[in-house]
C-alpha cells in the first residue's frame, strides 16, 4: 500500500510512486486503461479483426510521471557507466491490470520526445487483447523483423523518433520469443540506430517467458497496483526474476 512497503518486505528500489489521478487530473480516483467500446443493443458485434490502436489527443494528467519515470531511468543509466546503445528496458507486473502497459507505451513516448534518438516500443502481450497501445487507427500492428530492417521499418513509425511493433505475426500467430531466440535477436537489436527500447511485456509468472528475458535488458521495471498487487505474488515475482539476474526497480500505481 505504501512506498515504504516496497522498500522494507520486497527490497526494491522504487523508481517512482503514482497517486490515483483521473483523466482530468484530479486525484482520488484510479487509472483505468480505455477499452474499446462495446456495440450497442440491437447492433451486430463487429467482425474481430486483428489488434489496430487509436492516438489519443488528449493530455494525459499522467505525462509527467511519465517524464519523471524516463528521467529516473536515464539518471540511473548515467550513474551506472550504461553509455551503449539501444538499451534494453523492460515493463511488467506481477499481475494482469497493474497498468504496465500504460506505464510501457508512456514512458516509450516520454523518451522519444526529448529529441535525443529513435524509441522502439515492442508489445509482447497476447495478440487478441484490446487495442491498448493509444498509438494506431486503422492501422495494423507491424512486426519486430519490420522495425529492425532499415527499408521497412518506417511502416512502424507512429510519431517522430517513435516506432512501435508486436512480436505477433499478421496471421495472429505468436512469434517464438524464447530466451533463445531473443538472444539472437540481441546482435540484430545492438545493430539498430534506436537508443532505447521499451518491451511492454507479459506479468511475471512461472509459465511466462519474462522472467527469462528480462535477464537480458539493461532494466525492468515492476508496475505494482497499490491495494490490489498481492503480496505474495509480487515476492514470487521477483523471485523468477532474481533467478534470470535481472535488474529491477519498482513502481507503486
Amino acid at each position: 500500500r505504501k512506498p515504504g512497503q516496497v522498500e522494507s518486505r520486497l527490497r526494491l528500489p522504487l523508481f517512482l510512486t503514482v497517486p490515483r489521478v483521473r483523466r482530468n487530473g484530479r486525484l482520488n480516483s484510479p487509472i483505468q486503461l480505455k477499452q474499446l467500446p462495446k456495440p450497442s443493443r440491437g447492433k451486430p458485434a463487429p467482425t474481430e479483426q486483428k489488434p489496430t490502436f487509436a492516438v489519443s489527443s488528449q493530455v494525459d494528467p499522467l505525462a509527467m510521471y511519465y517524464e519523471a519515470l524516463r528521467d529516473r531511468l536515464v539518471m540511473y543509466f548515467q550513474l551506472n557507466g550504461l553509455t551503449h546503445r539501444p538499451k534494453l528496458v523492460g515493463v511488467t507486473g506481477c499481475s494482469e491490470g497493474a497498468g504496465a502497459t500504460t506505464f510501457a507505451v508512456g514512458l516509450a513516448a516520454s523518451l522519444s520526445e526529448t529529441g535525443e534518438g529513435n524509441v522502439l516500443l515492442v508489445d509482447m502481450n497476447t495478440a487478441n487483447s484490446p487495442g491498448m497501445h493509444p498509438f494506431y487507427r486503422g492501422k495494423l500492428m507491424r512486426g519486430l523483423e519490420e522495425a529492425l530492417d532499415e527499408q521497412t521499418r518506417e511502416t512502424a513509425m507512429v510519431q517522430e523518433n517513435l516506432y512501435v511493433v508486436t512480436v505477433h505475426q499478421g496471421n495472429g500467430q505468436k512469434v517464438g520469443l524464447l530466451p533463445r531466440r531473443f538472444a539472437n535477436i540481441i546482435p540484430k537489436l545492438q545493430a539498430t540506430d534506436y537508443d532505447y527500447i521499451i518491451f511492454d511485456m507479459p506479468p511475471v509468472s512461472q509459465t511466462s517467458p519474462t522472467s527469462k528475458l528480462a535477464g537480458l535488458l539493461d532494466m525492468t521495471v515492476l508496475v505494482l497496483e497499490s491495494e490490489k498487487s498481492p503480496e505474495g505474488a509480487a515476492k514470487r515475482a521477483i523471485s523468477l526474476l532474481a533467478e534470470s539476474r535481472a535488474k529491477v526497480a519498482a513502481v507503486l500505481n
